[in-house]
């Protein structure tokens, strides 16, 4: 799979331009073979172990579907643009005594009034 995505920046929102070549190996057998299958119940599989049999709809296969999946799990989840960087602002941020629950809190206390 090679492909070109455009994707929005996490902080900027600006364009970011993405380039996925993946290659990849499926195997592809018919519903009723792969519902046969019985994967060994005590074996451990790893990461780098093949994936499972894809199924053949109406002896088709979904190319699309395929494309689009890969496409998604090889893309940055949170791509940035070259110097974008995140500043948060603190004069913004309110006190807790601002805090709509502050007055809760005095009913709590010893002191409060009931």
């Amino acid at each position: 799979l090679s492909a070109e995505a455009e994707q929005a920046c996490v902080v900027s929102a600006e364009s970011v331009m993405a380039v996925v070549t993946q290659d990849f190996d499926f195997e592809f057998w018919p519903a009723e073979a792969i519902a046969a299958f019985e994967p060994d119940a005590d074996a451990i599989y790893e990461a780098d172990d093949p994936d499972p049999p894809e199924p053949l709809v109406d002896g088709r296969i979904d190319l699309g579907g395929l494309a689009t999946e890969l496409l998604a799990v090889n893309l940055d989840p949170y791509p940035r643009a070259p110097g974008a960087e995140f500043k948060p602002i603190a004069d913004d941020v309110k006190s807790s005594a601002d805090n709509p629950f502050a007055v809760l809190s005095k009913l709590k206390s010893p002191g409060g009034s009931h």
